[in-house]
Parts: C-alpha cells; sequence; structure tokens
C-alpha cells in the first residue's frame, strides 16, 4: 500500500533543517591571498589573481604567465552572549587557506584566440570553528520538548523490558517510529517524564515555579571547502572568457550540551544533562561561467554562479544525565547513552549568484575596483526522500493517526478537523487548524490538508463577541428588573423614588439599544463585506451633520471643532449612515478625554494610492489640543 500526501500548508510535522543551516551552506567568506584580500575580494573585472578564479572563471586568462600559490588566513574570534543580563565571553582560532595553479598556453601566430589557460583553485569558503556560551535563569526547562515528542507515544515502545537493551530500543525506535519517539524515550528513561494512565499522557516531574539555571554551549569545527578547475581563453585581445567546474566539500561537527539546575527544592528532579553530537558531511557540483572585457584603462566584468546542488549526511549522537532525589531524600543518577548513530540524508540547493564587476587604473598610480553581487537567499531549497518511511515519522497527531488508521480498515474515505499546538516556547505562539480529508482507493491513499486557521480564527472571535455581548446585557437588564421589582412593590407609592427609578431604567434601556444597534452594525457590515460602495459622500456636509449633532456637548464643555482641509470638493464611495457613525465615534472620544476650553482639530486630505491599501484614495485623520 502507498500513501500520497498532498499538502497545501508548511509542513508543520517534518523535523527539517534550520534556516541557519541554509545560510551557512550558502554563505561565502572572501578569502584568498593578500592582494586579493587587500581588495576585499573585489577582483572580478580585475582577474590575473589565483584566488579570483573562484569570483570569475575569466581571471584565468588574464595571466601572462603560469603561476602558482598558497596563502593562510589565522583569526582570532570571541563571542559574546547575553541572557537575562548574565554576559558569557568565549575565544576561539580558525583559519583559512588557498592553493592555486595557473598553467597558460599563449598563441604567438595569428588568430583570434590570443591565450587560453588551465587551472585549479582550492581554499576555504566558510569557516565553522566557533564556541559560545549561554547561561542564565528562566521559566523555561527542557522539559517540554519531551513532552512535545511524547505526544501519542506509546508507553509500551519507550519501555525497556527485561530482555531488552536501551541500545536496543533506542535503535527500534528509530528505524520504525523516528526522532520524535527516540526524544520521548529519553525523557522517559532519564526519569524527566513519567506516565499518567488516567490521562493517558506523560507529564514532566520537574518543578521550577521559581525558575531554574541553565548553561547552554556550542562547540563546532569544520569548513566548507572549494575546488573549482579553470579553463578561460582571451579573444580578439579585449575579450576575456572562462568557466568553473566548481566542486564543495562540507565538514561540521557540533556538541550541543544543555545543562540545567537549580529547580524548586521540592523538584524531583535536580539536575540534566543533555548532549546532542552531530557531525554534517557534504558534497556538491556547481557551474560558473565569466566575461572580462578591456577597455583601455577601464574594465568591466560579469560572472554567473549556478546553484550548488549538495549531498548531506547527518551523524546524529545522544546522551542525558540526571539526578534526582526520592520522597526519603535518597539521590539518584541516571545516564541514558545509547551509543546508536542516527543517520539522516537529505538534498539542498543553494541559490544562484551573479556577479557585475568594474575596475579603473587611474595614471599607473590608483586603482578603483567594486564587485556588485546579487544572490537571493530565499531560493534555497532542503529535499528529504520520504519514500518507504513510516507515516508517524511525518504525520504526529494521533487523531489522525486514529483516523487514517480506521479509514484504512473499513476502506471509507473520512474527514477530521486538527489542532496542532506549537511545540516549543515560541515568542508569540500560534495554534494550526487543519481540515484533513483521507480518500482511499485499491492500494493507494490520498491525503489532502487544508490551512483552516482564519476561518477558526474567526469562529473563536465570534464566540467571544458573543459571550462579551451577552455579559454586557445582562448588567443593564438586571438593573431594569430590580428596579422594575421595586416600583411594583415597596416604592409603588413613593413618586420621588419611582421617577428616579425610571430615570435610570430609562438608561439601562438606552445602553442596551446602543449594544443591539452595535450587533445590527457589524452584522450589516459582514453582510456587505464584499459589497463596494457605488455612492458618492460629501465628507465636509457630513462633518457637519456630526457637528451640530454634538452642539450642546461642545458648548457644555467649552470645546470648538477647527476644519483642516486643502480641497472643498471631498468626496468618497461610501455610505453615509456609516461615515456619520464613524465621525460620531471619533468626536465623542475627543469630547470625552479633551479638557475643557480646547480645540479638536480634524484635518482631512488626499493620500496617494501607493500610500493606502485597495486604491481607497481619500482618508481622514483627527486630533485635539
Amino acid at each position: 500500500m502507498r500513501i500520497f500526501i498532498l499538502s497545501i500548508l508548511l509542513p508543520f510535522f517534518l523535523n527539517s533543517q534550520s534556516l541557519n543551516d541554509a545560510i551557512a551552506w550558502s554563505f561565502e567568506n572572501e578569502s584568498g591571498n593578500s592582494r586579493y584580500m587587500s581588495m576585499g575580494g573585489a577582483f572580478g573585472a580585475l582577474g590575473g589573481n589565483l584566488s579570483a578564479i573562484s569570483t570569475n572563471p575569466a581571471s584565468g586568462a588574464v595571466f601572462e604567465l603560469s603561476r602558482a600559490g598558497a596563502s593562510l588566513i589565522v583569526n582570532n574570534n570571541s563571542t559574546k552572549s547575553i541572557f537575562f543580563g548574565n554576559k558569557n565571553t568565549l575565544k576561539s582560532n580558525n583559519s583559512n587557506y588557498q592553493l592555486g595553479l595557473i598553467y597558460v598556453f599563449k598563441n604567438y601566430g595569428d588568430g583570434n584566440l590570443n591565450k587560453f589557460s588551465v587551472g585549479f583553485n582550492y581554499q576555504s569558503q566558510n569557516n565553522f570553528n566557533e564556541e559560545f556560551k549561554v547561561s542564565g535563569r528562566t521559566n523555561n526547562s527542557i522539559d517540554s520538548f519531551f513532552i512535545n515528542n511524547s505526544i501519542g507515544v506509546n508507553i509500551n515502545d519507550i519501555s525497556v523490558n527485561s530482555n531488552e537493551s536501551v541500545r536496543g530500543v533506542y535503535k527500534w525506535l528509530g528505524e520504525n517510529l523516528g526522532y520524535y519517539a527516540q526524544q520521548a524515550f529519553l525523557g522517559y528513561q532519564s526519569y524527566i517524564l513519567d506516565y499518567s494512565s488516567d490521562s493517558n499522557s506523560f507529564y514532566s516531574l520537574a518543578k521550577y515555579e521559581n525558575g531554574l539555571d541553565i548553561n547552554n554551549f556550542l562547540f563546532s569545527t569544520g569548513n566548507n571547502n572549494l575546488t573549482s578547475l579553470n579553463l578561460s581563453w582571451q579573444f580578439k585581445g579585449n575579450f576575456y572568457w572562462g568557466i568553473n567546474i566548481n566542486f564543495h566539500e562540507v565538514f561540521n561537527e557540533k556538541e550541543l550540551r544543555h545543562i540545567e539546575s537549580n529547580f524548586d527544592a521540592d523538584s524531583p528532579i535536580t539536575d540534566i544533562d543533555f548532549r546532542n553530537y552531530l557531525t554534517t558531511n557534504g558534497n556538491g557540483i556547481s557551474f560558473q561561467g565569466g566575461l572580462i572585457y578591456k577597455a583601455g584603462s577601464i574594465r568591466f566584468g560579469i560572472s554567473y554562479n549556478s546553484p550548488t546542488y549538495y549531498s548531506f549526511e547527518d551523524n546524529l549522537e545522544q546522551y542525558i544525565k540526571t539526578s534526582s532525589i526520592d520522597s526519603d531524600g535518597i539521590v539518584y543518577t541516571d545516564i541514558v547513552e545509547p551509543m546508536v548513530s542516527n543517520i539522516y540524508q537529505y538534498n539542498f540547493r543553494s541559490p544562484s549568484k551573479l556577479t557585475f564587476s568594474g575596475a579603473s587604473v587611474i595614471n599607473n598610480m590608483f586603482l578603483l575596483s567594486f564587485d556588485l553581487i546579487s544572490k537571493n537567499y530565499s531560493n534555497s531549497l532542503f529535499k528529504s526522500d520520504f519514500t518507504n518511511q513510516h507515516i508517524t515519522n511525518l504525520i504526529r497527531a494521533p487523531q489522525f493517526l486514529d483516523t487514517l488508521e480506521k479509514s484504512i480498515n473499513e476502506k471509507i474515505p473520512y474527514t477530521l478537523e486538527l489542532l496542532i499546538e506549537p511545540a516549543s516556547q515560541d515568542i508569540s505562539p500560534t495554534n494550526i487548524f487543519l481540515s484533513v480529508s483521507i480518500y482511499p482507493s485499491k492500494d493507494i491513499y490520498l491525503i489532502i490538508m487544508k490551512n483552516i486557521t482564519d476561518v477558526k480564527n474567526l469562529e473563536i472571535v465570534r464566540s467571544s463577541f458573543i459571550a462579551n455581548v451577552s455579559h454586557e446585557m445582562r448588567t443593564p437588564l438586571a438593573a431594569i428588573i430590580g428596579f422594575l421589582e421595586t416600583i411594583s412593590s415597596s416604592a409603588k407609592d413613593d413618586i420621588e423614588a419611582t421617577k428616579k427609578f425610571l430615570s435610570i431604567i430609562e438608561k439601562e434601556a438606552l445602553r442596551m439599544k446602543r449594544l443591539l444597534d452595535d450587533l445590527l452594525i457589524i452584522t450589516k457590515i459582514e453582510s456587505d463585506e464584499h459589497v463596494h460602495p457605488t455612492k458618492k459622500v460629501d465628507l465636509l456636509h457630513t462633518l457637519e451633520i456630526v457637528e451640530n449633532n454634538f452642539e450642546q456637548s461642545l458648548k457644555k464643555n467649552n470645546i470648538s471643532i477647527e476644519k483642516v482641509y486643502d480641497d472643498e470638493n471631498l468626496y468618497v464611495l461610501g455610505n453615509q449612515d456609516e461615515l456619520i457613525q464613524v465621525f460620531s465615534n471619533i468626536i465623542e472620544n475627543s469630547i470625552k478625554y479633551a479638557n475643557e476650553n480646547s480645540k479638536i482639530r480634524i484635518q482631512l486630505r488626499i493620500l496617494e494610492d501607493k500610500d493606502i491599501d485597495n486604491s481607497v484614495n481619500r482618508l481622514f485623520s483627527y486630533k485635539y489640543a
């Protein structure tokens, strides 16, 4: 049986590569020999430099003589981190190197081909040697990572029976269920998580209502190296052409260590040490073509780098150590070290690059040179092969898996809605609502997913609004009922009290009327949401109507209205009644919050189409002094 997934949203369920990886594999540090570096790498129109061969392949044709050379650059780095005011500094060293050779063949006879060159250049494009530390006190623990990965996991799958080993179960989980189940296994076997049979879910044993201390370390080494095989030639004296075949080699070793301590005094978990060792190996290939044109003392260059097509393999090993204390005060140390390498294979396509260059030699003494580079990093693309992988490696929602199993067994289509909660403590976490349809066939299942988050959010807002309105209407209604009961009983012979109560009843009834009017306005807005207005409305006349309606309130507070406009013919397509309501709300609030003896200043002006949406070209603004 084959299962096809047709998704019209981003793959929220995938353990994919990150943006940082895309930048690391695509970014190119300018490195080369001292002459190349002194010009900031702006050799695209100059050529004649071994390091420049990787910038513009035509550079090889500029050489008059065969050359060979090598260079080494050593850097000392200092990385500072600040986490909730806690500062850390770590120092590290890295080096970039370059080695090149060009062999020139000249044509001493006649012909348009003046010479051609064959060469190669080997250099480090990017260096991954870095160390940093982040430490401080926070209210977030790694336990949320393990809890999120435990959703939908069967307790029996991550338990170690008497005839099994930690290594064996961890390996089986990786081969059959995937990365998330392995993380749930680590959390459960290290006693960070426990299982509740009542709720059929995992929960954390760590307590940190008063916060906890964390220490995060990253130790990274490696390089992204480039080997360029170059063929270049000079044609008709002023034209230099060149092509490169580039071979890329990536090696990166990372140790990521996360330490937590100083939990609450009653926390069963006292210390956590979680380590991940990630080794990345990759190879890629790309192509380049370039041209340099010489016109007297001025040179122009252009080169194109194709996307680099990488194949990567990640090797991940994990380790976790916890300290815990039981109710009798006995301290335990648990170490879970499966000593199993998880291997993930994927492809990556880096973006192409286009370079425009220019250079000029002035009086044989001064040199001006520039390179203008265009590289769109949004064209980066990761791609993994999920063929023959278990469906739970892609989609982990238990409700979906249960429905899929039911559809497989019953051979009938199903549709369900899924709520996908954020997997981490994001700055602004967002729930995702999906509509999932499963269509069975003979041996193929089509799964269609649609993002209905906007629709669901609208329903939530609508329900919340109705609840708020119901609450607001309950208050005046209760007041009216209470005063009516008083008038009909104890105050029925008290004329003064009856007048007072009737006045209050009138105010509360008007309050209810305003709420109902607002509901009618909202209903009308929703019903006319996609109906464009066709009538022209005079804004100045509309403002005069509103001003007359508030004449008494303005006089009472000794407030005046000043209208500022550039054109008396200010018309918009709209509904005058609704515009009166808008202006009324604005002026009412202005009167309410302005001081006595002040002025409300209303400014109307015409905006450019580029400054507003949907070609609505007349707006107003107001302020009061």
